[in-house]
């Protein structure tokens, strides 16, 4: 190839790269500037979503009840070093009650690559998610991880605490610039601050570890290889009320209705089982008999929905049948935290004693189970700690009404205990301060509960039950 040739193709190349970077430029330029109509967001302008609002939108959007997307999954997408380090370019537009947010997400792995569009749609007059897409993920329509990354990074940015400045959000996302300013690590550099940080601390003293372990699984009665060898565990007998082992043990039989199964479970369920299962369940949430035990149960908080829900296969089926985590946010710890706080408070302003209480099962009603807040001799107690004013309305109308969910609640809850009366507490949202608690009395309604009751069995019969009879079938 002669020089003039070799000229020649330099040339071309350097011409070819000049117009890439030009466009490049300009995609780069484009893309940093707002869609019409919208703003830059800031602290300031974000909409606000409170952690009652997520819960909903998660609960009713079928697209993050699949079993691809909840339990670990969704912990993963929704957690904190993701979300904040990947969105960037953050848009605000406002169209009557509803806000519209838009942004970009890095995708966590190839960080170089395009960035993820997506979009938030809320109704702030009612404090109701409307949507959420991701526009740019194959796994779209099926609820990716983008979409959560986005609506949890908005609800924490609504639980910060008020900046003594406004921080603008239309920024590029730390996780894009990953590589950019540190190009390489020299082999020498690799592990010195781990080895001298090792011998600077001293190894801890772990010669007690197994007789901790062996006393945290006798507290909360955790049956492992372990501790059936080591510990007395009293949830060996109280197991057999799972439905699990139920129905485990009733397709043996070779039974195959639902109504033989409700006979068979009655038989099985003796009262002196269901009276020792509440009391080893009274740590509720902290002890993991109590969820073996709720496992394809109607459970009190979800007897109105199931009285009333008309969808065969839902996101309310999944939630009965499945294993599914809510990821616990500040405003869910605040709200186990606080009731205590407030039962405490109920008891001195009463002048009473209220015992804890645990999962209340019943022989005459194998598929359902109810967990009072706390109890007394006379009547059950139900706790609810709203985070905020608008909240209170899920739990209270402005006139003082119980909301029917926490009517069914608590009609079950008396049923499952054989209490005449329960007191309904709702916590002051700035409780913390004003220690202020609305009590309320409801009286028990035996029509009232057993319609409710008839119509949640009903569905569980038709919807639930077969779900349950297949999983032990395969």
């Amino acid at each position: 190839m002669s020089r003039r040739e070799d000229w020649i193709r330099c040339v071309q190349n350097k011409l070819s790269e000049t117009t890439y970077n030009k466009f490049d430029h300009l995609a780069e330029f484009q893309r940093r500037m707002c869609e019409q109509g919208f703003v830059k967001a800031n602290s300031n302008n974000l909409p606000q979503i409170n952690m009652f609002a997520v819960l909903e939108f998660l609960k009713d959007d079928d697209r993050f009840n699949a079993p691809e997307i909840r339990c670990a999954k969704a912990s993963l997408n929704c957690r904190e070093s993701y979300g904040d380090a990947a969105v960037g370019y953050v848009q605000v537009k406002r169209e009557g009650d509803l806000c519209i947010v838009k942004c970009r997400v890095c995708p966590e792995h190839r960080v170089r690559s395009k960035a993820y569009s997506t979009t938030l749609i809320i109704n702030e007059a009612t404090e109701k998610i409307i949507d959420v897409q991701c526009h740019d993920c194959a796994a779209a329509t099926g609820g990716c991880k983008h979409a959560l990354a986005v609506l949890m990074w908005v609800h924490r940015r609504s639980e910060d605490p008020a900046p003594t400045e406004i921080a603008c959000y239309w920024k590029k996302s730390r996780l894009s610039g990953v590589g950019t300013a540190l190009k390489y690590v020299e082999v020498k550099d690799l592990g010195i601050q781990k080895v001298h940080k090792l011998k600077r601390t001293s190894i801890p003293d772990n010669s007690t570890f197994l007789h901790d372990v062996l006393e945290l699984a006798e507290s909360k009665q955790i049956d492992c290889q372990i501790s059936r060898l080591e510990v007395d565990l009293k949830c060996l007998k109280t197991n057999n009320l799972s439905l699990h082992r139920l129905l485990l043990k009733f397709h043996l039989n070779g039974g195959l209705m639902s109504g033989n199964f409700l006979t068979f479970a009655s038989s099985e369920m003796t009262q002196v089982l269901c009276d020792e299962a509440e009391q080893l369940t009274r740590n509720q949430s902290d002890c993991p008999l109590w969820y073996e035990l709720r496992y394809g149960r109607i459970t009190a908080s979800k007897l109105y929905e199931a009285a009333h829900c008309t969808t065969d296969s839902g996101s309310f089926v999944k939630q009965v049948t499945g294993a599914s985590k809510v990821h616990e946010t500040s405003a869910m710890l605040r709200g186990k935290d606080l009731e205590k706080l407030v039962l405490i408070e109920v008891e001195r302003e009463l002048d009473t004693r209220i015992k804890s209480a645990g999962l209340y099962l019943s022989p005459n009603y194998p598929a359902l189970g109810a967990s009072p807040g706390g109890m007394t001799n006379e009547y059950i107690v139900e706790i609810k700690c709203p985070s905020n004013e608008k909240a209170l309305e899920r739990f209270l109308s402005k006139d003082k009404i119980i909301n029917p969910k926490c009517v069914a609640q608590m009609q079950l809850q008396m049923l499952a205990t054989g209490k005449k009366r329960g007191l309904f507490c709702v916590a002051n949202s700035a409780f913390e301060n004003t220690k202020k608690v609305h009590m309320q009395w409801l009286a028990y309604d035996l029509e009232v509960a057993q319609d409710l009751v008839k119509k949640a069995m009903l569905f569980w019969e038709r919807n639930i039950f077969p779900l349950l009879l297949s999983s032990v079938q395969k």
